[in-house]
């Protein structure tokens, strides 16, 4: 299902959840080159260690190249996709935030792709996180939208079971040259859509986000992969925001940059919706 949605008319104040943007705790889930990678977790007030709750992964964009270290912060920890951690944290999911190697500097697409798999698999070893792994979802924004439909559709790689991918402006398809050089030589390997064509099964339930006036990443990479998404029998929506650029769920940068955070209010609600949908939400 294609739906285009205006923008909300009135937008909450994000300001609370933009503090709480550190994470609760950096939990190192991989060392590799002298470098330790980390989760940032957000978790649940008052959390009951013999409970069960929804994992929310997320994965940062940036190009695969950069991420946001605020002022206030040491280290990275949450990044801009920070926010939204503190966001559902609160509404009773735990959330991790995944540090991974940047393209051109630390790495290349499938050391970035190693990384976030990894983070998965380790959570998947702990005992300590009170997780419930039948509500277990991804959520990635452009670049990071790009890794976490890698994660989602690529899972007999990953060796995890996946329940939902929320991806947002994703990049899925390399063969564009504007992103050609991102895919090491491999444009196959590393879209997003050639991995929904070779899936065993039917990929996982997914909710696509893009701004239908990103100048940044086309939204015919969502169109594209909500079409593949369908012909193999996935519960798929793809919600185009109406006169909507790139980044636009990222509510720090748009402060940043004197922007009002309406597009934000828009996909957070039909994010919320969604995960009540899928009884991520209680």
């Amino acid at each position: 299902m294609i739906e285009t949605s205006t923008l909300a008319k009135d937008a909450r104040d994000f300001s609370a959840y933009c503090k709480g943007h550190s994470a609760d705790a950096l939990v190192p889930y991989k060392s590799v080159g002298g470098q330790t990678l980390c989760l940032g977790l957000y978790l649940p007030d008052n959390m009951d260690k013999d409970g069960k709750y929804p994992l929310l992964i997320l994965i940062h964009g940036g190009g695969w190249s950069s991420k946001k270290i605020f002022p206030d912060q040491e280290r990275w920890a949450g990044d801009y996709l920070g926010f939204l951690g503190r966001y559902y944290a609160e509404k009773g999911l735990i959330c991790a935030s995944v540090d991974y190697r940047l393209w051109g500097k630390e790495g290349q697409m499938q050391e970035a792709f190693d990384d976030c798999t990894d983070a998965v698999r380790f959570l998947q070893e702990q005992t300590r996180f009170p997780i419930d792994w039948d509500k277990v979802c991804v959520l990635g924004e452009s670049a990071g939208g790009h890794l976490a439909a890698c994660v989602a559709y690529r899972q007999s790689e990953v060796r995890s079971t996946i329940k939902g991918a929320v991806l947002v402006n994703p990049v899925t398809d390399f063969t564009d040259a504007k992103w050609a050089k991102f895919a090491d030589g491999d444009a196959e390997k590393w879209s997003p859509l050639c991995a929904v064509e070779t899936a065993a099964g039917i990929p996982c339930p997914t909710l696509i986000l893009h701004g239908n006036a990103d100048s940044t990443v086309h939204p015919n990479h969502s169109v594209a992969l909500h079409d593949r998404l369908a012909e193999k029998g996935t519960d798929v929506t793809l919600n185009l925001l109406e006169g909507t650029n790139h980044a636009f769920l990222l509510v720090e940068y748009m402060n940043e940059l004197g922007r009002d955070n309406f597009a934000a209010e828009t996909a957070v609600r039909q994010i919320d919706s969604w995960f009540q949908c899928k009884r991520y939400l209680r």
